[in-house]
């Protein structure tokens, strides 16, 4: 999940939740004319070590909605991972498999080039004694 459509789901969150504010205050305007604050910064990127400290500073800065956004973004984010190793790992079966067709082929491709090689060599054994015997006739 790239950064781009992690703020675009904040802000539209965002919006939902001022929506959703509006309609149970209608008097309260103030809701729907401030900027969408930026609820998760700081558990971007999530990355190594930062993504616990992260992980540990939502939990205490924001209340249940907000830690609920932070879950839902590392969880797709998770699932993204998740869905590159998968493809990652068919990949290197994939290669893998290829891999053991080829030696395969060219073992089999060896064997009889080693094969004809034989038979060449017992044939000039045969050619040059049967030449020996008809230099002898």
């Amino acid at each position: 999940m790239n950064l781009d459509s992690i703020h675009r789901l904040i802000e539209e969150t965002q919006v939902f939740q001022m929506q959703q504010s509006s309609i149970k205050s209608r008097g309260d305007m103030g809701a729907l004319a401030s900027p969408p604050r930026d609820t998760c910064n700081t558990c971007f990127p999530l990355h190594g070590l930062q993504s616990h400290a992260a992980h540990n500073f939502c939990a205490h800065s924001y209340n249940t909605n907000e830690w609920d956004i932070c879950e839902e973004l590392r969880l797709r984010e998770l699932e993204e991972v998740k869905a590159r190793a998968a493809q990652m790992e068919k990949t290197m079966r994939w290669w893998s498999d290829c891999t053991a067709n080829w030696r395969e082929k060219w073992s089999k491709v060896r064997a009889e080039r080693n094969s004809a090689r034989e038979e060449g060599r017992q044939l000039r054994i045969k050619l040059e004694m049967t030449m020996k015997e008809l230099s002898t006739l």
